[in-house]
């Protein structure tokens, strides 16, 4: 059986709390991932193996674990989250650089998969990860119906957020977060990958649904710091029909505003019902860390673009002294005041 390892001893080192994760998430999706028989289906094998692996942080199979270990959930169940999410990740991925869709040339350093294996493979290997996680849930004993119920609710949002995104008829929804829609597929996802996990345990209606808004207030800013560092890449791609982002309407420097008011209701949400629980703590860290080294990868990519007639790069110091100050609430120093 795969293992399933505690964080107890590492709430206050971020790094250290997520990479004993690694082996565990690595040996699970390896376990599960769907592979295609005969000699003929090679090729696929190979992409849907390209699809997953090496993969990045692996940040939403982190947060299930976090959020599966804060509320005791069976092992088993922490694990067929965090593949479900990875897997959910993964094919999103893949549809969204099509050139139908994003028209991305690279992932991660690497060219997109559809540049490897054409668009008609990637099809199949989007829906191939999407029916796996449907299998891993039916396949569960005893049979979770809330849980299904919940992939299914996530799935439909990713489709419906993506439908937003490539409408240029969905209108930003003025000083709000952005279309409703358009963040679903965000949204929806990470709050999959911190409910799940607890919902396979039977967790109480008050945690669980606190665990809900944290993922949908965390996915809304995560959404935004994306538009604010993709704002010129957004812009261009709202002259070949598609959605305007908030920070196309409003300006980057007003996304990131908005991060800042989503990312304190999100900790605030968080610490109240959860305290300084280990897991809770860490969870607290890994956001402030997430938020943080996002504004610093967004400087490092926007800084080569001096153009005064585009929006100038994200700076990292002023925006990290907006930050929430929930770094020492509870005696534990986060990793972006360390």
């Amino acid at each position: 059986m795969i293992g399933y390892t505690s964080i107890r001893d590492d709430s206050r080192d971020v790094v250290a709390c997520t990479q004993r994760f690694r082996p565990d998430i690595e040996a699970a999706l390896e376990l599960h991932l769907p592979r295609a028989p005969g000699r003929s289906s090679r090729r696929l094998n190979e992409a849907l193996r390209a699809a997953v692996f090496p993969g990045g942080r692996r940040i939403r199979a982190v947060l299930a674990l976090l959020a599966s270990e804060l509320v005791g959930a069976d092992r088993a169940d922490a694990l067929i989250a965090a593949t479900a999410v990875e897997y959910l990740h993964s094919s999103a991925v893949i549809l969204d650089d099509l050139p139908s869709m994003d028209d991305a040339r690279e992932r991660r350093g690497r060219p997109c998969l559809h540049r490897l294996y054409g668009e008609g493979l990637t099809l199949i290997v989007a829906l191939s990860l999407v029916n796996t996680v449907f299998d891993l849930l039916a396949r569960r004993v005893p049979y979770h119906p809330a849980g299904m119920q919940a992939v299914i609710s996530c799935v439909a949002a990713q489709a419906y957020g993506q439908a937003a995104d490539l409408d240029p008829a969905v209108p930003v929804a003025g000083n709000e977060v952005g279309s409703p829609c358009r963040l679903l597929k965000t949204s929806a996802l990470v709050s999959l990958s911190l409910t799940l996990g607890p919902i396979l345990a039977g967790t109480a209606e008050p945690r669980l649904a606190a665990l809900t808004h944290f993922g949908e207030l965390l996915g809304n800013a995560y959404q935004m710091l994306d538009d604010a560092e993709d704002v010129i890449e957004d812009s261009a791609m709202l002259m070949r029909g598609h959605a305007k982002t908030f920070a196309i309407e409003h300006g980057a420097e007003a996304a990131r505003d908005r991060v800042t008011t989503l990312i304190e209701a999100a900790v605030h949400c968080l610490d109240e019902e959860f305290g300084r629980a280990p897991a809770a703590v860490c969870l607290h860290n890994l956001v402030l860390s997430l938020v943080a080294d996002k504004i610093t990868g967004a400087v490092r990519t926007r800084s080569s673009t001096p153009d005064p007639a585009k929006p100038g790069p994200i700076r990292c110091a002023t925006q990290a002294d907006r930050l929430p100050n929930h770094g020492i609430k509870n005696g534990l120093p986060c990793r972006h005041l360390v």
